[in-house]
């Protein structure tokens, strides 16, 4: 007798009906599996856009705030010692790039440069973030060149030239007066530099 209820068990449990709802039910399982793994990976991805776009505003932010406060409350070329004898606020509009490249061309001649260049470096920082997949530090690093880049690009469509006002020196030596976009574009560079000497790129033949 239990022979036989073995038997008929067995049977069941080979039914192909039974086993095709077993497959389904197995199917289903790794579907919801796969989709809560998905929907973690989306979630997390998208905090992590958040998180570098609130980065990206305030870098842009503070860049125009603070030159506002200076062209609002500073005469040109005027200063503010903040740390005699190596630190100053100063006032300057620089008509130039990068330590006053180009300073002494014309202005037409500046603007076609250096806002055909702006737009250009932007646009290609905006395609190196969207292919640099995984890559958080990177995309951090294009955040703040993009803020940088933007924030001296809209200094050159406004006047023509960008506001500089961070002096530091010693003695008689003075380092280039730099802004807030500046810094950023230096730290943004410094990050994707780290994280290509931590993570190097092998090229594999």
């Amino acid at each position: 007798m239990r022979e036989r209820d073995s038997e008929v068990i067995a049977e069941l449990n080979s039914h192909p009906l039974l086993e095709q709802h077993k497959g389904e039910r197995n199917q289903t399982s790794h579907s919801e599996e796969s989709f809560g793994r998905r929907d973690k990976r989306i979630k997390t991805f998208g905090m992590t856009h958040i998180y570098i776009f609130a980065i990206f505003s305030s870098i842009l932010i503070l860049d125009q705030v603070t030159k506002h406060l200076i062209l609002s409350f500073m005469n040109p070329y005027k200063s503010i010692p903040i740390i005699p004898g190596f630190f100053d606020i100063v006032y300057v509009m620089n008509k130039g790039g990068a330590f006053g490249i180009w300073s002494g061309q014309s202005p037409l001649f500046r603007g076609i440069i250096f806002i055909s260049f702006s737009i250009v470096t932007i646009l290609a920082l905006g395609i190196i973030y969207i292919k640099s997949d995984k890559e958080h530090i990177t995309r951090l690093g294009i955040a703040f060149l993009m803020a940088g880049a933007i924030g001296n690009l809209i200094d050159r469509l406004r006047w023509g030239m960008v506001v500089d006002f961070m002096d530091f020196y010693i003695s008689s030596l003075h380092w280039p007066a730099f802004n807030v976009a500046d810094m950023a574009i230096c730290f943004g560079l410094g990050l994707i530099l780290l994280n290509l000497i931590k993570n190097p790129v092998i090229h594999h033949t």
